[in-house]
């Protein structure tokens, strides 16, 4: 896990949006990190309670994607990096 998210810095990832959503579906909700990097695609970070929860590098998606993925349950919440003070 520690090498996937140095890859992100090395693809020169750029915080796109954090989303708070479940993990495919309840019982868990987690934050998404969700990452841009050079090429356009997206990536993401999920972060529990317990710390992180895992690496995804997208399946082609673009940024916009993820988040699309995280919200389609309807009741996430998307913050965008201007609200975060990003």
């Amino acid at each position: 896990m520690v090498d996937s998210i140095i890859r992100l810095r090395d693809e020169g990832a750029e915080l796109y949006a954090v989303v708070w959503g479940w993990d495919y579906g309840p019982p868990e909700r987690r934050y998404y990190l969700i990452y841009e990097v050079e090429s356009g695609a997206g990536r993401a970070i999920a972060v529990n309670e317990s710390g992180i929860a895992g690496v995804y590098y997208g399946c082609r998606l673009s940024p916009a994607g993820l988040v699309w993925f995280w919200t389609a349950s309807g009741d996430a919440i998307t913050y965008m990096p201007a609200e975060i003070g990003h």
